[in-house]
């Protein structure tokens, strides 16, 4: 009787220690979940990857953008917005863009074609001319906009969005830490520097980023028409009475002159 109370008592001890530690179904479960989340990471990377370069094999197509870009400024502890529009058919050559801000009105004036750049900051008494290949919206273009987001960030798909009445893709991009090179002094207590975070809304047709968003900016297309029907003097551009324009090359020799002795 006594060795069957003894065996008994053991049972039970055992049951109860067994009870204190984590139960195998419960461990098997967490892998599960482990597994699951992990699979749904890699389902999402592959198809974020898939759809960046789906993006950027699409032909470029003329648009006509508004935007709005709101930046903060560190030195006036201020916000500025400025209002940028686009006239963009660089596929054949052409390109037309005009800036003004809230506060001081129009900026300037950009226009590319027949392979020079003529760049005019309203105010000025001369624009310059550049022998530059043409200009693209930097702030919409999907290619500069997409190798900036794959090169500084891990990307995520956050999903799908209407911006401005467009269909867009939501990509989340979460800054990339870089080590600081060996020469380069280090003033902070970490050995590593992290790329800003960014997010990307890219239109599901055009590929033209129609939103932007980082740590301290913000850029907004308000209004995209695809394919304009583009007016002939679009893309030449009227300079005020009495503005000259000079050449790159003009300017280099203004700088020659004032070392000159």
């Amino acid at each position: 009787m006594n060795k069957q109370k003894g065996l008994l008592v053991g049972a039970l001890c055992a049951v109860i220690l067994l009870g204190g530690t984590v139960s195998p179904l419960g461990e098997g479960s967490g892998m599960a979940a482990s597994a699951t989340q992990n699979q749904n990471q890699n389902q999402n990377q592959t198809q974020t990857a898939r759809l960046i370069e789906e993006i950027l094999a699409k032909k470029r197509v003329p648009v006509y953008a508004e935007c709005t870009s709101t930046v903060y400024q560190f030195n006036f502890n201020r916000y500025d917005i400025t209002k940028l529009i686009y006239w963009d058919n660089t596929a054949n050559g052409l390109y037309r863009d005009e800036a003004s801000t809230m506060s001081d009105g129009p900026v300037h004036q950009v226009v590319s074609k027949d392979g020079k750049t003529t760049i005019y900051k309203v105010g000025d008494p001369r624009a310059i001319v550049y022998p530059a290949p043409t200009t693209f919206a930097a702030s919409i273009d999907p290619v500069y906009n997409l190798n900036k987001l794959k090169a500084t960030t891990d990307i995520t798909l956050a999903g799908e969005e209407q911006i401005s009445n467009r269909p867009t893709y939501h990509f989340v991009g979460k800054g990339k830490a870089v080590p600081i090179p060996p020469n380069m002094p280090v003033l902070e207590a970490s050995k590593n520097r992290k790329y800003p975070d960014l997010e990307l809304w890219i239109d599901k047709e055009t590929g033209i980023v129609m939103k932007s968003k980082g740590d301290h900016f913000e850029t907004l297309v308000t209004k995209l028409d695809v394919a304009p029907p583009f007016a002939p003097d679009t893309f030449t551009l009227t300079l005020p009475q009495g503005v000259k324009t000079v050449t790159q090359e003009d300017l280099m020799k203004e700088e020659q002159a004032k070392q000159t002795p």
